[in-house]
């Protein structure tokens, strides 16, 4: 019952929270991502040298996206 009513609370939040918090979605052009060398990081260095990511902004219609890549050194 208890999961009932905060369930019913949230949905009936919902609303009031748009009006009271409207957000103001900025788009943006780059990308900024950070990583160290190493095996962990695979993954996003494919991402870089494949250029996943530009690729699948394009996909969506979103032109001139560009990922900016900064690696830390020790």
């Amino acid at each position: 019952m208890r999961l009932f009513i905060s369930s019913v609370t949230a949905i009936a939040m919902a609303p009031a929270m748009e009006l009271a918090c409207p957000s103001m979605a900025q788009e943006k052009a780059n990308i900024s991502i950070a990583r160290q060398p190493g095996i962990l990081y695979l993954p996003s260095q494919m991402l870089e040298t494949r250029k996943l990511i530009e690729k699948q902004a394009a996909k969506e219609g979103l032109d001139g996206v560009a990922g900016e890549w900064r690696t830390r050194r020790c």
